[in-house]
């Protein structure tokens, strides 16, 4: 056997032989899990663990990576739309959480706290962190909500929407205005061709005349 650094045979004896290895089974097209909705747990809402029935799970390390990238919608939508996102309904006056009063096929808002003041809204938050709120509630500790600092990104989206719907009526309103003006044009374009045809046509006149 040869070095292969000095290229000078070894002066030693080589034992060359067979070698029996033993590949890895867990191979990475056997792993991957695609699920659109399904199974969620009782208590929490959330998709459980597990390859058939289960979702991906998006810890801390992918947070920071996504949120690494500005890609903020996105979390949003992974952590909350398409995790356990809950409509609940919230007082804006003392900041707990609120409910309604069905009456017939009809409801009405209402706040245990602030009775007939108060001023209730509905915002989208995790269900898991409504369910953390009512427990820590249950050792007499009480938390207030701000809806109005509750969900910006649905608030960014209406915005962008009536932004492109302001743009579409400028365009519109830009279009029609290049379309009146050219008409303009074309109108004192014939006006001017009809004055020609006048003043050609009296010239002829005159020229018979003589």
């Amino acid at each position: 056997m040869v070095d292969p650094i000095s290229g000078l045979r070894l002066k030693a004896m080589v034992f060359a032989g067979p070698v029996y290895i033993q590949i890895l089974s867990h191979l990475g097209p056997e792993k991957l899990q695609v699920r659109a909705s399904g199974a969620v747990k009782l208590i929490t809402r959330q998709p459980p663990r597990g390859g058939f029935i289960g979702g991906r799970r998006v810890g801390e390390m992918e947070r920071d990576a996504i949120l690494s990238h500005g890609a903020s919608n996105f979390l949003y939508e992974r952590l909350i739309t398409m995790s356990d996102a809950y409509t609940g309904t919230f007082c804006t006056t003392c900041g707990c959480f609120a409910d309604y009063i069905i009456n017939g096929a009809s409801g009405r808002p209402h706040c245990a706290f602030c009775e007939m003041k108060a001023d209730v809204r509905k915002k989208t938050i995790p269900y898991v962190y409504k369910l953390l709120v009512q427990l820590i509630m249950g050792a007499q500790i009480l938390i207030r909500f701000d809806p109005d600092k509750i969900n910006k990104f649905e608030e960014q989206e209406v915005k962008e929407e009536e932004s492109e719907e302001d743009e579409a009526i400028i365009d519109v309103e830009y279009e029609d205005d290049e379309a009146s003006e050219k008409k303009e044009d074309d109108e004192s374009e014939e006006e001017e061709e009809e004055e020609e045809e006048e003043d050609y046509g009296e010239e002829d006149d005159e020229s018979d005349g003589e």
